[in-house]
């Protein structure tokens, strides 16, 4: 008999704040503040886009649709909702404050109203969404600094993490060493793609709610193996 995987509890460790936006909520989002929503995007049902390159140019437009706290805290909190629905119970996401600090002239505002959105998605659908503030290795040195202060300043409000992103063949992430060095002594996770930074119990409540709905559901899927097995999402969707 077809099982559906919407009901196994999931963790989701690596996820682009800007890239869950719902097409109509991004159509709305630019028509209150007046601008064009990206091109593949503005029949508000579906993104679409031709190559990587032309994804890129739209992932730009995309969060320069993005000016206030409302429009934040929003696709923070329709994100728990969407994430919610297919059975995610955790999730880690990325989000780069420089980019819109320097379009905004607030390090503080977008962070601060993403994580209210999660804390209220966490009350409204029981999942928990904790933020890796991400560094573009194209950017400057002092910029990766305001970062790692923003993360320190939000540390105890849900930002786990500081990330390293761009192409390592020409940026590599040596330069940034002291940085992260630094992000260590403040308690910041070094992100990396695919790594969780998920606390004990975390692991442990939701490792044991991937068990049981397994057994519930019986032949043909394993019991889990633990996050800290050498494949941790072996037979797991996520």
């Amino acid at each position: 008999m077809p099982r559906s995987l919407l009901g196994l509890p999931k963790a989701h460790l690596h996820v682009h704040l800007e890239g869950t936006i719902r097409p109509a909520t991004l159509v709305d989002i630019a028509a209150r503040h007046g601008v064009a929503a990206p091109l593949g995007a503005q029949d508000g049902a579906r993104y679409a886009f031709r190559d990587l390159a032309s994804f890129f140019v739209d992932y730009q437009r995309v969060r320069d649709c993005l000016n206030d706290a409302d429009d934040f805290r929003r696709i923070a909190y329709e994100l728990c909702q969407d994430e919610a629905a297919q059975g995610v119970r955790y999730a880690e996401v990325t989000f780069s404050p420089a980019y819109h600090a320097l379009r905004l002239g607030d390090w503080d505002m977008p962070v601060a109203t993403i994580l209210e959105g999660f804390a209220q998605g966490e009350s409204d659908f029981g999942i928990k969404c904790r933020l890796i503030l991400d560094h573009s290795r194209r950017r400057s040195y002092e910029l990766a600094e305001q970062t790692l202060a923003a993360a320190v300043r939000f540390r105890d409000r849900g930002v786990i993490g500081l990330g390293l992103g761009g192409p390592e063949a020409d940026y590599p992430p040596e330069p940034f060493a002291p940085l992260l060095d630094d992000a260590t002594l403040a308690q910041i996770a070094r992100a990396s793609v695919g790594s969780s930074y998920l606390d004990n119990s975390a692991k442990q409540s939701i490792a044991g709610e991937i068990d049981e709905w397994l057994a519930a559901e019986g032949e043909g899927f394993e019991p889990s193996r633990g996050f800290d097995s050498p494949n941790p999402l072996s037979r797991r969707a996520h």
